[in-house]
């Protein structure tokens, strides 16, 4: 018997997205408002735990083409993929991951039923320095594999940053923070989305294991269900309304001075009943560039990469 669905809080973005997503500076950050409901919704979500739902964004429409197109993607042999587009001499930070090719930062096991496309932020790529582009030489759209996997994957990736941005403006409100000085450390960031492609085994497999989430801020948008949060010790599923996209707080974002308490709820990916066959998630992972001063002066960078050689596996 399944246990009873942990609710996720709902935040309303619609008011506070911006028509035009390409090239955004810092100043239009700065000056945005949040509205005192959202923030108020924002701030009684933190007592509950650090996962929202956002509504309000166009991602969810965006999603049909992006699943057709990793359908095509996926389609070619591991093999292939592997052969034209592995990049283990990158810690497969861009590029195609295979079934095993990974262990989330806490979990016990390789997540052997999952493979992944990661792919960049190339849009703000020219803000980062030379430290924050160093994959983008093996950051290749697949066309040869999938003509419209590109397009539509960076599209949801742009999307889910500006969703990231607005809740770091939220934040910036709640803990005195000057207005754009979170948002300022991500912009050039190597920011990726991931194209999750998860076999579908038996029903209560485990996909993906126990883990946290290394980065800043993840938005997570595609097949939801076998999703479970770790609430007093016991994992407990969650169910997304189908228009919107799940965002959960990562341990970077705890590295912060005056945002320690926020970030690490594990959870994990069970097989369960759903609508679609392979299940496809498209996960953005929002970084801070790895110039940025964590706590006890540790660079960001140093910081991520030690993390990112936990999760590789040989």
């Amino acid at each position: 018997m399944y246990k009873a669905i942990h609710q996720i809080p709902i935040l309303d973005f619609s008011d506070h997205l911006f028509s035009d997503l390409n090239n955004l500076n810092i100043d239009e950050y700065k000056q945005l408002e949040i509205d005192p409901v959202l923030l108020k919704a924002v701030e009684k979500g933190l007592e509950n735990g650090d996962f929202f739902q956002v509504f309000g964004t166009e991602i969810p429409i965006k999603l049909p083409s992006a699943r057709q197109a990793s359908l095509d993607l996926f389609s070619h042999s591991s093999q292939v993929l592997e052969e034209a587009h592995g990049h283990p001499e990158l810690f497969r930070q861009r590029g195609y991951s295979p079934f095993g090719g990974e262990k989330a930062v806490g979990a016990e096991e390789v997540d052997l039923h999952r493979q992944f496309w990661m792919s960049g932020h190339l849009a703000e790529s020219h803000l980062g320095a030379v430290e924050d582009r160093q994959y983008d030489v093996a950051d290749q759209d697949p066309n040869t594999l999938s003509p419209n996997f590109g397009s539509s994957v960076r599209s949801i990736l742009h999307e889910a940053i500006h969703v990231a941005r607005i809740l770091l403006r939220c934040f910036e409100t709640l803990y005195q923070f000057e207005a754009g000085e979170l948002i300022a450390k991500t912009m050039g960031a190597d920011t990726v989305i991931r194209t999750l492609y998860y076999q579908s085994p038996a029903l209560n497999t485990i996909l993906a294991g126990e883990h946290d989430d290394i980065n800043l801020i993840t938005v997570l948008a595609g097949d939801m269900w076998g999703l479970e949060v770790l609430i007093n010790d016991e994992f407990y599923p969650v169910l997304i309304r189908p228009d919107c996209v799940l965002v959960n707080l990562g341990e970077m974002l705890n590295q912060i001075h005056g945002c320690e308490h926020l970030g690490r709820i594990r959870h994990r990916v069970v097989a369960r009943p759903g609508i679609h066959n392979p299940r496809i998630q498209f996960a953005t992972f929002v970084h801070l560039l790895r110039d940025t001063r964590l706590l006890n002066d540790v660079r960001c960078g140093d910081w991520f990469a030690q993390r990112i050689q936990e999760i590789t596996t040989k």
